[in-house]
């Protein structure tokens, strides 16, 4: 309740600056008031203060809630005050009085996990990587020390929920295994922990069949009554890498280049008998003939105000064209997504239910090309060397571009120098980071590829696939620029985005 409250605040601004000041003047009148024999009395104190956006003040109210033994508060109210000061220190941007009061917490009772998730994220979030390692370092004694004493093997990792419930974190399960493999682990295979009721794509995870083992936890007689989240593997971002923990992000792609040398190329995914047969089978009842072809499309576009959704709308005109050279399109998604227009040769699979999730998959990995933004589907099309168009890159260095994609970044436009950020300065900055959500970014205004932006990234594309372009060297000079960068990858931006902005990008 209290994070639906605060959700409401701060979506509308008018609300939040009357808020503010409301609760700047209670807090003043009511923090002189002692109401010792009031049990609630400092939490009602505490909320006035955050909605005030006295993070400091606050810190120091909650510290008092728990430390005084006479106020007795229930463990659940205790972490739900925690999380709405979590909310409002992220959001003004003065995380240092949280983190302080999570590291105390996870001193005084090393088994609150919540407390250690918060901890660390905060940190890995706001680009503080060595903190967020110097904390995990600290959980994972915790979690060897809990496992010992509950006699669970720690000869292999356990991935669960974490892993199965986002598509994108699904994904990582390959560079996983590169990295046991590439640090010299045991053969042992590493345990999906199944919950059927929370996997995002069943058909995508059964791929991972052959590295990784798959049960039930529930038939796993060692880990019943157990801490699950002190088992199961959470900080997907974090990961141990010749002799040291770094950020997997950024050394996912030299890690991919090291397997090529030491060992051969990854063995790309293949769809099974039955996901093909089920695919061939949706196109032909949709009207694709055996000789057709087809592009997938995948937009995020969500209800929330996530800085990687994106506007369909805008992918109209690229949607058009490839309709007009005679493909069809298949568009993925859910059905938070907004409806498109009907059209000729497009099939909106967002809107419907009655198809089984690995269409989505089939799609991915069959169509001639894929047109993504940022999300989990964003990466599956390279698993099957399908070449994509990696539209509204937010994070420059999040993205794993294959030889044949393209990218179109977004620009960032700065509110106060009222001047776009070129390549060197957004490389250089916290925003190249992964899903970076620091305070600095309240400075930019994220600008959104235009139609046009897509629909020339398309023409490119087909140019590419039909006739074999080669890379300009204006792409050949932005390839440089990442190397030196130290970042690798093989693809391409879009040679239309670089000669319209290349006087600020």
């Amino acid at each position: 309740m209290l994070y639906k409250i605060f959700t409401i605040i701060n979506k509308y601004k008018y609300i939040n600056n009357i808020v503010i000041l409301i609760s700047e003047m209670l807090y003043y009148l009511f923090s002189k008031i002692e109401k010792k024999n009031c049990k609630y009395w400092q939490i009602t104190v505490f909320l006035i203060a955050i909605c005030a956006g006295k993070i400091k003040e606050a810190s120091s109210i909650l510290n008092e809630i728990e430390y005084i033994k006479k106020i007795e508060i229930e463990p659940e109210l205790i972490k739900k005050l925690y999380l709405a000061l979590i909310y409002v220190s992220k959001k003004f941007g003065q995380e240092e009085e949280i983190l302080a009061l999570l590291v105390k917490k996870t001193i005084k009772d090393p088994y609150i996990f919540w407390a250690w998730k918060n901890l660390i994220d905060i940190n890995f979030f706001t680009c503080n990587v060595n903190e967020a390692i110097k904390h995990f370092g600290r959980y994972l004694i915790i979690k060897y020390i809990y496992m010992t004493n509950n006699n669970i093997p720690k000869d292999v990792k356990y991935y669960g929920e974490n892993i199965t419930s986002s598509i994108g974190h699904t994904c990582n399960l390959w560079i996983y295994y590169m990295i046991k493999k590439l640090n010299g682990g045991t053969f042992n295979k590493d345990i999906i922990l199944l919950r059927n009721d929370n996997v995002a794509n069943p058909t995508f995870l059964k791929l991972f069949e052959k590295l990784y083992e798959i049960k039930d936890p529930n038939k796993l007689k060692y880990l019943e009554g157990k801490k699950m989240e002190f088992i199961e593997e959470q900080f997907n971002y974090l990961i141990e890498y010749q002799g040291c923990w770094c950020d997997l992000h950024k050394e996912r792609l030299k890690i991919y280049k090291k397997w090529a040398e030491v060992y051969e190329k990854p063995p790309w995914f293949k769809l099974s008998v039955n996901t093909m047969e089920y695919g061939e089978e949706v196109l032909r009842k949709n009207g694709v003939l055996e000789n057709d072809w087809y592009v997938v499309i995948h937009v995020r576009q969500t209800i929330d105000k996530n800085d990687r959704n994106c506007n369909i709308y805008d992918y109209l005109l690229a949607i058009s064209e490839i309709i007009n050279r005679g493909g069809w399109v298949f568009r993925i998604g859910d059905e938070s997504m907004p409806a498109l227009p009907k059209m000729h040769r497009f099939i909106d699979l967002s809107q419907s239910k009655k198809y089984h999730k690995c269409i989505d998959l089939f799609l991915l990995g069959t169509s001639k090309f894929a047109i993504t933004s940022p999300s989990g589907p964003c990466e599956l099309p390279g698993f099957f060397k399908i070449p994509s168009i990696l539209t509204n890159v937010i994070n420059l260095r999040h993205v794993i571009p294959y030889s044949k994609d393209i990218i179109i970044p977004v620009r960032y436009y700065n509110k106060k120098d009222n001047s776009y950020l070129n390549f060197e300065e957004i490389m250089d900055s916290k925003i190249s980071k992964t899903h970076w959500r620091g305070e600095d970014l309240k400075k930019y205004q994220i600008i959104y590829n235009t139609s046009e932006d897509i629909y020339m990234a398309t023409i490119e594309m087909f140019e590419l696939l039909d006739q074999n372009k080669e890379i300009s060297d204006l792409q050949k000079l932005y390839q440089n620029k990442f190397l030196e960068k130290d970042y690798e990858n093989d693809g391409r931006f879009s040679h239309y985005f670089l000669e319209e902005n290349k006087l600020i990008f």
